[in-house]
């Protein structure tokens, strides 16, 4: 019957949650136990109170000097260590000379020796080293037992090399080593002694070895205890019984689990032979479509990567490589490697589950031409063609190292769909572009502020990646990083040879906030404009729509542009609603608008005003056709923004309802002629009687909402061919975390950073910098910016008391919450019913003004939520 019990969730860290104390007695004996049987803890303990640094990775006396001012928990680790150091062999040999004699000189030097090893590396060398040779030289009152004495000295130094030198793996390896070595120098010494006493000092020298490097001990009670003494027993690298069959238990019932537990026993145990073992052994289980998704999963946070090395080659065999040089040290090394050459410890590719591990591991190591011929061996798997390309392409961009090779790469399109490296995929997008901006600013051609700000660009997104490094996967992370910097020091280099465009005088404010943006200044929205060439491209018919959307996103400033960015042979006559204000004369005022405004653009003459108000629709209907018979163009359409207007205008009696069916009828009146109805509501919000059967003329409804990070960022760095003022990719971000890329924001916030720079630059003659930082954002987005956006702010808020009830109770219990809450939260605090809290949830999303993150409930743009928190409605 299989096992039923879930997988437990490994934690062998240390359970310490404040910094150890100088004056707590309990703290010392706590690291004489991590010295000897948790070294892990230390350097866990190190990291933690280093901010990710140790003692021992500065080499000079300076750098530790400084090193432990920045960090007191170190400099207190330090000195306890010191003291430990000197009291601990102290009291030792105290209480060992109740039953031999201690030699007090030998306890000196040995403590001698364990504070200079202390104060020149590190606090576990200084206290083990220390200990054992103090205690062990003490002791030493017969030649065997110096034999053993100096045995385990050399064991511990082993061990302590092997942890100075790497953690995990390598540490086995080399502990394994220095055994070998040290039982072999142990019986040399014998031999050369010449005498029976000589061989039994030197053997037991080796046996020393065996005894302080292996610690039989703690494999000894680490496996009669089983997983209790996981957390007591840390220091033997021996397999432990069932260690190996409790890992493979844990892959195979849980996955993820048992790969959280391997990086547990990697970091906090030396079962790594184990652990290499149980894995190999279930990879090779594993289907062959879920092989490299497996093995990517191990790869994100994998403890120690020689795992993965040693599950493409043979861990066995470089242990048995190891005992070569171990026990014929003496011999030359030609010799030592032809006796190694019988033994293989390369990498092999004969199995899919080596190779994709090979892949990873040379994506590691950064030889990511031994990755591409690991994962071609798998291109037919899933994943497998993918991280081919990925190796291959990383190949071509780490071969380039000047600005020349970088520019004439010719890179393959990049896969867009399940992707199982996204990240990945998205730097190298970043690299394209850098080198599509390399290329401009070797051009020659170009004019010197295209080269420059090109330059910028691409220098600007290089340091952007490499700052930016933490969200790589590891695998390729350093890969990725050494290529970026390759290129930054290329670029770099042809900076002066371009030379740097200084700014100036002010710059012209390319940013429109408020009125609709056209011409050269419009940008972005090519999605909304390739629907509608979609749309209109039945030569034969003209589609009406429906263009709708919440305040100031747009809708105008894309009716505007319509005939510059359609073509098509359409022509767009622009009419706002609002114009006709109270519409005083009725229909007549309203089709006089919309006559003047075909007019102006078609450039013919309206008909007679006072006809329009004596018989409007007559009027208009002729004058309608007239132009259908004779404008040159494939089709006419009228675009009547803020449509909300009509509805207004019948509510309040200005204009009958029957004008809509009136317009019905225009509208099916000639396939040349289309509509584009623009607004707040959308077809199922505008539910009048008289509405319904009036949009059942319309076929498409296209929603204007919010900008995407890229059209965001070009709005804010392409304003205009010419903008010379730089945004770090920071910067960019930050302005759409907190605008969601609601344009009219983003252009307020673009506005105010231009007028801050000119005014610091040119007015104060402040030092700074052509590039707009972080700070530079933070410093213009205070409450004036709230301030100037409070009209539209307003109308969001006004907006939300119409259609669904408690709309804008809903925003005030949101805004002091800028993670979002529970729907349940809410539910309870505002005493909803569910069915009434749904329907004022979906309203409000369905304007822009909420949505979701995971399970929570948000007010999407930043900046409205903040002013709802200063505003007197929270």
């Amino acid at each position: 019957m299989a096992d039923s019990k879930p997988v437990p969730q490994l934690d062998l860290a240390p359970k310490l949650k404040r910094p150890l104390s100088l004056w707590n007695p309990l703290d010392y004996l706590l690291l004489f136990y991590w010295v000897f049987y948790f070294p892990q803890a230390l350097h866990w303990y190190e990291k933690k109170w280093g901010d990710g640094k140790t003692l021992g990775e500065y080499t000079t006396f300076k750098d530790k000097i400084q090193f432990l001012r920045e960090y007191p928990q170190q400099l207190t680790l330090w000195i306890q260590g010191i003291i430990l150091t000197i009291i601990a062999p102290l009291l030792i040999a105290k209480f060992l000379e109740l039953i031999v004699n201690i030699n007090w000189f030998s306890v000196a030097l040995g403590v001698a020796l364990g504070v200079a090893l202390g104060v020149a590396r590190d606090v576990e060398g200084g206290v083990s080293s220390g200990v054992v040779f103090s205690v062990g030289f003490g002791v030493a009152v017969r030649d065997v037992a110096l034999g053993v004495a100096l045995g385990v000295a050399l064991g511990v130094a082993v061990r302590d090399v092997a942890r100075g030198v790497a953690r995990g793996l390598k540490e086995v390896i080399f502990v394994a080593f220095g055994v070998l070595v040290g039982v072999a120098l142990g019986v040399a010494f014998g031999v050369l002694v010449g005498v029976a006493l000589g061989v039994l000092v030197g053997v037991a020298g080796g046996v020393g070895v065996i005894i302080s490097a292996l610690r039989f001990e703690d494999w000894f009670l680490g496996s009669i205890l089983g997983n209790y003494g996981l957390n007591i027993f840390h220091s033997s690298f021996l397999p432990k019984a069932t260690m190996s069959s409790q890992i493979k238990q844990w892959l195979r019932k849980d996955w993820y689990k048992g790969i959280d537990n391997i990086n547990q026993l990697l970091e906090f145990h030396s079962q790594s032979i184990p652990v290499i073992n149980s894995l190999n052994t279930v990879l090779a289980e594993i289907p062959e479509h879920q092989l490299i998704y497996r093995i990517s999963q191990i790869a994100e946070n994998l403890y120690d990567w020689e795992v993965l090395k040693y599950s493409a080659a043979s861990l066995a065999n470089e242990l048995k490589a190891q005992a070569i040089i171990g026990f014929f040290f003496f011999l030359p090394y030609r010799y030592l490697t032809q006796l190694k050459s019988h033994i293989s410890t390369d990498i092999r590719l004969d199995t899919p589950p080596r190779a994709v591990a090979a892949g990873f591991w040379y994506l590691h190591e950064e030889e990511p031409q031994k990755a591409t011929e690991a994962f071609e061996k798998v291109r037919t798997l899933l994943y497998g063609e993918e991280m081919y390309q990925l190796a291959s392409i990383l190949t071509d961009l780490l071969g380039t190292t000047d600005t020349k090779t970088i520019a004439s790469l010719n890179l393959p399109s990049f896969p867009n769909a399940s992707l199982l490296r996204p990240i990945t995929w998205q730097t190298l997008t970043r690299l394209r572009e850098v080198k599509e901006d390399i290329a401009l600013t070797l051009n020659p051609q170009e004019s010197r502020l295209v080269r420059n700000s090109s330059l910028n660009r691409a220098i600007g997104e290089l340091k952007g990646i490499i700052n930016e490094k933490a969200i790589l996967p590891e695998a390729e992370r350093e890969l990725i990083l050494h290529i970026a910097q390759n290129w930054l020091n290329a670029v770099e280099s042809i900076a002066l040879e371009i030379g740097s465009l200084t700014i100036t005088e002010p710059i012209i404010n390319p940013y429109i906030i408020g009125d609709p943006v056209e011409g050269q200044l419009f940008v972005g929205r090519e999605d909304i404009f390739q629907k509608m060439k979609e749309i209109w491209s039945n030569p034969s018919h003209i589609q009406s729509m429906v263009l709708y959307g919440h305040r100031r996103m747009g809708k105008t400033s894309i009716l505007r542009n319509v005939n510059q960015k359609i073509g098509q042979n359409l022509r767009l006559v622009y009419v706002n609603l609002q114009s006709v204000g109270s519409a005083n004369r009725g229909v007549g005022e309203i089709l006089m608008a919309i006559s003047d405004a075909i007019a102006e653009t078609l450039e013919i003459e309206p008909p007679n005003r006072q006809d329009l108000l004596d018989l409007p629709e007559r009027t208009f209907e002729n004058y309608l056709k007239q132009i259908l018979r004779e404008m040159p163009y494939r089709g006419l359409i009228i675009a009547l923004d803020e449509f909300e207007e009509l509805e207004d205008l019948i509510n309040e009696g200005a204009i009958h309802s029957t004008f809509i069916k009136v317009l019905r009828s225009w509208i099916q009146m000639n396939p040349k002629l289309g509509f584009i109805l623009a607004g707040l509501h959308t077809l199922d919000e505008m539910s009048r009687d008289y509405f319904s059967p009036f949009f059942s003329s319309f076929g498409e409804s296209l929603r204007i909402t919010f900008l995407s990070p890229a059209s965001t960022r070009q709005l804010l760095t392409e304003p205009t061919e010419d903008f010379a003022l730089r945004y770090d990719r920071t910067s960019v971000e930050y302005i759409h975390e907190l605008t969601y890329g609601q344009a009219y924001l983003v252009n307020l916030i673009g506005f105010r950073l231009v007028s801050r720079f000119n005014r610091l630059r040119f007015e104060q003659n402040s030092e700074i910098k052509d590039i707009i930082t972080l700070d530079d954002v933070n410093a213009v987005v205070t409450d004036e910016i709230l301030q100037r956006a409070t009209n539209y702010f307003q109308g969001v808020w006004n907006q939300a008391a119409k259609g669904a009830p408690r709309q804008q109770d809903i925003l005030q219990a949101l805004a002091g919450y800028p993670e979002g809450r529970e729907k349940e939260e809410l539910q309870e605090e505002l005493g909803i019913e569910n069915q009434d809290l749904d329907r004022a949830i979906t309203t409000l999303k369905h304007h822009d003004v909420i949505g979701e993150d995971g399970t929570k409930i948000k007010i999407l743009v930043e900046l409205f939520r903040r002013w709802l928190v200063r505003s007197k409605f929270i």
